[in-house]
């Protein structure tokens, strides 16, 4: 992978087809939206066990809604650092299948100024067991650059330590066939008012690709 140095009669089941989608639009239409921006700056940009460059400023936006009996989610981000830019783009749907397990299935872009593009569909399960969230991703690259699917594992756990503040520990492996990573992190959130929250977390990388590595964070996130 070269990524980061490495007519007239319509038919019964039409109308009913039509008749459906203008009741989905119509479930769109009339559910609570939600979304907020985001600004963010890290000392390293380690993009999957890859180093992607240093002094890391990032922004985003995202918009989260439940309608026809899923939850779904919209996000696009720019990130920039000293090796290269990164516009991301993403968009999935999440339901509950019961017995405490959530499925999730989205599309997921990236561009990048000094890598090839990559575009995943991801397939992800969720669960909470022992105080703990914890989920397990695969990510099917479906872009005309090489790469192999990428597999992801998590465990995390939230804290909450009172006075609007939130601790969250959090381990991740991840398999992207060239080679593999681990990452540990600790990040506090201060929640400022009812729509403006801060954070900062420090992220430890021991990954095949690069060198061991930490990660200082800072962000802050309006809700619009």
């Amino acid at each position: 992978m070269n990524l980061f140095h490495t007519g007239p009669h319509m038919s019964f089941k039409r109308t009913l087809s039509i008749a459906g989608l203008s009741l989905s639009i119509a479930g769109f239409a009339n559910a609570e939206v939600e979304s907020s921006i985001s600004a963010s700056h890290e000392s390293n940009y380690i993009f999957r066990g890859t180093d992607a460059g240093e002094d890391a400023f990032g922004a985003g936006y995202n918009v989260s809604t439940s309608a026809a009996g899923l939850d779904w989610s919209l996000g696009l981000g720019h990130k920039s650092t000293d090796f290269t830019d990164e516009q991301a783009f993403s968009v999935a749907a999440s339901t509950a299948l019961g017995g405490n397990v959530n499925l999730s299935v989205g599309l997921q872009h990236y561009n990048w100024t000094a890598a090839d593009n990559l575009s995943e569909v991801a397939v992800g399960l969720g669960t909470s067991a022992a105080g703990l969230d914890l989920s397990a991703s695969i990510f099917f690259n479906i872009a005309d650059s090489d790469g192999d699917e990428y597999y992801e594992l998590s465990a995390s756990k939230h804290i909450c330590l009172g006075g609007g503040l939130s601790a969250t520990v959090a381990v991740t492996y991840g398999d992207w066939g060239i080679a593999d990573f681990t990452t540990a992190s600790v990040s506090l959130n201060k929640s400022l008012s009812d729509d403006v929250s801060a954070g900062i977390g420090y992220t430890y990388v021991d990954s095949d690709l690069t060198d061991e590595d930490t990660v200082i964070g800072l962000s802050i996130s309006v809700g619009l």
